[in-house]
């Protein structure tokens, strides 16, 4: 027998806010440069993961006015150097 998942208003409204972020990055022109908050809402990194990769020189980072910057091509090509299988 088919099972029938229901999908609830606040299922909906989590659906739209995530493709509404989805299409502001998109509409936003190029950035060389992103935030840690930005980076971990875009990747999915963990804060403590980055702090390790920062401190045994895995990411490369910059520190401007007590934030931290990552430039994006280089966070692309680190994940693409990562490829499993």
């Amino acid at each position: 027998m088919a099972t029938v998942d229901l999908i609830t208003k606040s299922d909906l409204i989590a659906f739209q806010n995530k493709i509404m972020e989805q299409l502001k990055a998109l509409i936003q022109p190029e950035k060389e440069f992103i935030t840690e908050p930005e980076l971990i809402d875009l990747f999915g990194f963990n804060k403590s993961t980055l702090a390790k990769m920062r401190m045994n020189g895995e990411i490369p980072y910059y520190k401007f006015g007590g934030k931290l910057y990552y430039k994006i091509n280089e966070v692309n090509r680190l994940i693409a150097n990562n490829q499993v299988g």
